[in-house]
């Protein structure tokens, strides 16, 4: 018989007692904590996610069986937990490992927020010692937020008033404290600054003009600002930020149900503009329940924001009745388990973060803190008897020029482009039934790889079409750490580009000119360069195939660079590639090591993936200004049939033009101005940093 979901999530948390308790120190009898138990932010945050994960865990028989401990260890050890935050906090009387108490600063109250339904679990078994230092704490961190935090909003990230998350936790935790402790003389206060947090957390500047009424005032007394463009897109960290929206998410569901467990009424201000969001934030979610990022990510793959997926999906299935919710849910459980069984220790990340594990035990540790805490979220939340329905297809068309971005499903093909992504400008264009192929590292288009490269944009436009878009911008790497003593910081590379969503509904043409700005030696330059990632989600192989000839490349083969001797190639019989002009050939660099890096260790790698390019420079290169980095087109569709044919209209000065014939014997034009003054072609004029599309025959 098949395991029910909540059986299977039961057995996963059970797998992962066992590794945690091998990571529990106990520093007096009655206090333990989790990891490196340091005040720092990151080590509290895990440490209380335990703690919760214990908390819940505690009332599962399964748990028990699978464990061989009892459930009154388990929840002992989450007390023991509880009381290590307790006493270590500022208002206490004990150090944490690295000599300091935490406390009172912006994300100082997360993971109290994140172990709430453990809180209420644990509350009927605290001591009255433990009930008062928590009230204390309590109390404590409200009046620092009520005196001494001052509310912002800010589309733009490097105004640093970006916070839409931040506020969501920290007026949720003010509105908590105001309905937990109503005796308290600054109770009102502590709701009033809570309720301005909340509505400052899900907005958009248009809010600062609402009167819709919050507490007897219209929104816009209350509003200091937005945090999301018009169209839902985010700009926290500085790109289009897919999963900071459903960390922001998430803190709004454990509120909703904390105020529900504790029959409290929750402010309205909570679920303002919630069921706007998640319209548009489920369009970035893979049918198999990972997000899809099209904008980048800066930090490990599948971890921290993909984890608190899980808690915004059992909302949206209970309070925003989705019917997709709940078995997106379970497919994204599915992909947890999977990893989980590889690993073999129980551990959610154990094989392939272990090198950065070896690096950063304390950042690891965090890591493996947030899948737990989101399943047992989930079992928490969860009735035994959950109807599932069966997950639609999703259909969308969505932009938004602040990150000059575009998304189209439809027909179960994604295709997407990202001017402001994480690493700069990324695409992707794949079936949406194979998550596995999407990473969005400078996918598709020059990578230049410097010691610390930084990708900022200069131009960019976008224009829907039917069925489809075009797209053309411009953007500077620069490096950001030079070595030599005295040496500043410097462009390196130019790249201009220009992308057409063919009305086919499934291809896409790209073109590209790259000039180097200053002499430079380059780590390495990737022409096109498409990431495949080749990891444990697909198995650790891909399958590609030219001239009708099919090769496998393992995730343990030794480094190499393949020739495929083609201008055509597909990817598992999923991704076509159709090489126009600057592209000889297809190569393969499959590295030793995982190549996807975390923009704040460098050295700290999450995923390996294949880079099929145009051209590949030798390592450590030296080019000269005004050296030609890339000058490439070619055609990416997500239908492998049939065969594309391809040639070059006109390549003068800065004005790129092709012609490409799809299998179904449509013939596009596509022209790309990539100077600075408009441009005549075919008696069409093309503004700078412009691009135009037509059908020109069958």
């Amino acid at each position: 018989m098949e395991k029910g979901i909540q059986t299977q999530a039961a057995e996963s948390l059970a797998q992962f007692i066992l590794f945690a308790v091998k990571h529990l120190q106990h520093p007096l009898p009655e206090l333990a904590y989790y990891a490196t138990g340091e005040a720092d932010h990151w080590a509290m945050q895990s440490h209380l996610n335990i703690c919760g994960v214990f908390a819940v865990a505690a009332e599962y028989p399964e748990i028990e069986r699978s464990t061989g401990i009892s459930q009154d260890d388990l929840r002992e050890t989450a007390l023991k937990l509880f009381r290590y935050a307790l006493r270590t906090h500022m208002t206490g009387d004990f150090l944490t490992t690295n000599g300091k108490q935490w406390g009172c600063h912006w994300i100082s109250v997360l993971g109290l927020e994140r172990m709430t339904r453990a809180l209420n679990l644990l509350e009927p078994y605290m001591t009255a010692d433990d009930l008062s230092r928590l009230r204390e704490i309590r109390l404590c961190e409200s009046r620092w937020r009520l005196n001494s935090y001052p509310v912002v909003a800010g589309v733009e990230a490097e105004t640093r008033c970006n916070k839409p998350e931040s506020n969501m936790w920290n007026g949720g935790f003010l509105l908590r404290t105001a309905a937990d402790y109503p005796d308290d003389p600054d109770c009102e206060a502590f709701r009033s600054k809570g309720i301005q947090f909340i509505l400052n957390a899900i907005c958009r500047e248009s809010d600062l003009e609402s009167d819709e009424i919050f507490s007897g005032k219209p929104r816009r007394e209350w509003q200091v600002g937005g945090n999301f463009t018009q169209n839902w897109s985010l700009d926290h960290h500085g790109y289009m930020n897919v999963g900071y929206t459903i960390i922001t998410l998430s803190n709004l569901a454990m509120l909703h149900y904390n105020f529900a467990f504790r029959r409290q009424s929750a402010e309205t201000a909570l679920y303002s503009h919630a069921e706007e969001l998640w319209r548009v934030v489920k369009n970035f979610i893979f049918p198999d329940g990972r997000l899809m990022r099209i904008g980048g990510d800066t930090r490990a793959r599948y971890t921290y924001c993909q984890a608190y997926l899980l808690p915004v999906l059992v909302f949206a299935r209970d309070f925003l009745k989705d019917p997709d919710a709940e078995r997106l849910a379970e497919n994204y459980m599915e992909l947890i388990f999977k990893e989980q069984s590889v690993n073999g220790d129980g551990s959610y990340f154990g094989k392939r973060l272990s090198g950065l594990r070896d690096q950063g035990y304390y950042y690891y540790m965090r890591l493996e803190s947030d899948p737990p805490l989101a399943i047992s979220q989930y079992l928490a939340w969860t009735p035994q008897s959950q109807g599932i329905a069966p997950a639609s297809d999703t259909v969308c068309s969505w932009h938004d020029d602040f990150h000059n971005a575009f998304l189209i499903r439809g027909n179960g093909i994604i295709r997407s482009f990202v001017q402001d992504g994480a690493q700069g400008p990324t695409l992707l264009c794949m079936p949406e039934r194979d998550s596995s192929l999407a990473e969005w590292q400078c996918s598709g288009f020059a990578e230049a790889i410097l010691r610390k490269e930084k990708t900022r944009t200069l131009t960019h436009w976008i224009k829907a079409i039917p069925d489809g878009f075009i797209a053309a911008g411009s953007s500077i790497t620069a490096e950001t750490e030079p070595t030599g003593e005295g040496e500043g910081k410097y462009d390196a590379l130019a790249s201009y580009l220009a992308v057409a969503a063919l009305p086919d509904g499934k291809s896409m043409i790209v073109l590209e000119f790259a000039e180097v700005l200053k002499d430079f030696t380059f780590l390495r330059i990737r022409t096109a360069a498409l990431k495949i990632p080749n990891d444990v989600y697909n198995g650790h192989r891909r399958n590609y195939t030219s001239h009708g000839s099919s090769f496998t490349l393992r995730m343990q083969d030794k480094a190499q660079i393949i020739d495929t001797d083609s201008r055509d190639l597909v990817i598992d019989e999923k991704i076509m590639l159709h090489a126009v002009y600057g592209i000889g050939s297809w190569k393969i660099d499959h590295p030793e090591e995982p190549e996807i890096k975390l923009d704040t260790f460098r050295s700290m790698r999450s995923l390996y993936a294949d880079t099929v390019c145009g051209h590949r420079t030798p390592d450590h290169q030296r080019l000269h200004k005004g050296a030609i980095a890339a000058d490439t087109g070619y055609v990416i569709s997500a239908d492998t049939e049939g065969k594309w044919q391809s040639r070059v209209l006109k390549t003068e000065g800065m004005l790129r033009a092709v012609e490409v014939q799809a299998p179904d014997g449509r013939k596009w034009c596509f022209a790309a101005n990539f100077g600075i003054a408009d441009m005549e072609w075919e008696g069409i004029s093309i503004p700078p940093g412009q691009a135009v599309l037509r059908c020109c025959g069958i």
